[in-house]
């Protein structure tokens, strides 16, 4: 059901406005965030190893994997910087100076280093790393735990498949949008076509598709188009009642679709 623009909805949103409000208050207004791909690049120049290029993209690598952590929440972007490039120079092999380390001029500590490297590594090895920095990635145990939750899974699988009548074809709109568009010989309208699957496209960001037949949105993406670009259709009645789809429900996907660009009900 199309969602329903009630008292609660309203003051809900109200309240989301609120909230972020108080957060960019907080924030002093200030959203920028320091990118750490660039602290990487100017660290290398000053240890004169912005040429290495095995150690630029490998520092680039752990920097980006990095992203899949919780370290931006603890640590400053010069601080990591400063843990992928150790840990880059430790897998390549690289001198770095080490007495005294030679993150301590960028005001790295060595615990805040050792944490970060360590928090990179389980990414890769899906386990805590203990001792050591590259140890052995150890197999998945086949054991009768393993093959108890396996058949557990293959049997939801099959329930599931039971449940969709082992239908699991998925028809894809933008193949509507070609054969409506042909079959009201506006198929060689480049700009309108192109207008059409775009909005197609971005309706893909929103939840019609969990509410909506791919032709009824197939038909909404055309109007939408043809609205936009004031090309004349059938309107009396709408063209596209001879495709089953409703006005209403016509109108709700377009205000979905343009909910993307307003940013607002």
């Amino acid at each position: 059901q199309p969602l329903l623009i009630d008292q609660v909805y309203i003051d809900r949103k109200n309240e989301v406005i609120k909230a972020e409000r108080r957060l960019l208050k907080e924030l002093g207004f200030c959203v920028y965030v320091k990118h750490p791909h660039k602290v990487i690049a100017m660290y290398l120049k000053i240890l004169e190893k912005e040429r290495e290029k095995d150690f630029v993209q490998t520092s680039w690598n752990y920097m980006n994997d990095s992203l899949r952590t919780d370290i931006f929440l603890r640590f400053p972007p010069e601080t990591i910087a400063c843990a992928c490039i150790d840990l880059a120079a430790r897998n390549l092999q690289i001198a770095l100076p080490k007495n005294p380390p030679w993150y301590l001029i960028f005001g790295a500590k060595p615990e805040e280093i050792r944490y970060i490297m360590i928090q990179i590594l389980r990414i890769y090895k899906h386990r805590p790393i203990q001792n050591c920095f590259f140890s052995v990635f150890q197999p998945l145990l086949i054991d009768q735990v393993y093959i108890d939750r396996k058949n557990e899974v293959i049997k939801a699988e099959r329930r599931l498949l039971k449940e969709l009548g082992f239908c699991v074809y998925v028809k894809h709109p933008h193949k509507v949008i070609a054969m409506y568009l042909k079959i009201l010989e506006k198929e060689r309208e480049k700009d309108f076509v192109q207008t059409s699957w775009n909005y197609m496209n971005d309706s893909l960001r929103t939840d019609i598709f969990l509410r909506f037949p791919p032709e009824t949105i197939a038909c909404a993406c055309i109007d939408l188009a043809a609205r936009n670009l004031q090309i004349a259709l059938p309107k009396n009645p709408p063209w596209y009642l001879i495709f089953g789809a409703k006005p209403e429900e016509i109108r709700y996907i377009m205000i979905q679709i343009l909910r993307i660009y307003k940013h607002r009900p």
